[in-house]
């Protein structure tokens, strides 16, 4: 039996011990999600909500679960959730602009983006998603200074060099004509 197959019938028995113990209910449902089992991990997730409509992190786990199988409106209602609980939380603001930009919404995504940097200014994903925002609607002057700040915070941050250079050249042609 494997790691995970052992920790699931661990929580498995806990459960049938304290079936409302959020913990545990949790780290199944998260079990569910890694080896692929979403409805059963939805089912997790749900039930913690009704114990405690506070838990954000069922919120997030359920959000991420209905991103993962393109239920985006549901994913950005749970992401809602939390930042109505968390209105500071700035990974929520990040995971709400990626939904936003997954639906074409990109001036919500390039909102949710900052905020997600106003709250973290360290929080190298945002700035690398808000430059692909601004490289998406050809602002590339303000994508170049994402993707640069990114490589100041992150200097091997997959892709953000690229797309740096992507934006310098097109700077130096938009500037040369």
């Amino acid at each position: 039996m494997n790691k995970l197959e052992q920790a699931k019938q661990q929580f498995l028995k806990a459960l049938q011990i304290n079936p409302y113990h959020t913990g545990a209910l949790n780290h199944l449902g998260n079990i569910y999600f890694m080896i692929d089992m979403l409805d059963e991990a939805k089912q997790q997730y749900l039930k913690i909500i009704k114990i405690n409509p506070s838990n954000v992190n069922a919120y997030s786990n359920l959000g991420n679960l209905y991103s993962k199988i393109n239920m985006q409106e549901e994913a950005k209602q749970c992401y809602l959730n939390i930042l109505q609980i968390n209105s500071q939380d700035h990974q929520t603001h990040k995971s709400l602009g990626d939904i936003y930009f997954q639906i074409n919404m990109l001036e919500d995504a390039e909102q949710s983006y900052l905020k997600s940097i106003e709250t973290n200014p360290r929080y190298d994903e945002s700035f690398f998603n808000l430059g692909i925002i601004y490289k998406t609607i050809n602002m590339a002057e303000e994508a170049t200074k994402c993707f640069f700040k990114m490589l100041q915070l992150s200097p091997q941050f997959p892709n953000s060099k690229k797309n740096l250079e992507y934006c310098e050249i097109l700077l130096s042609k938009k500037n040369f004509q």
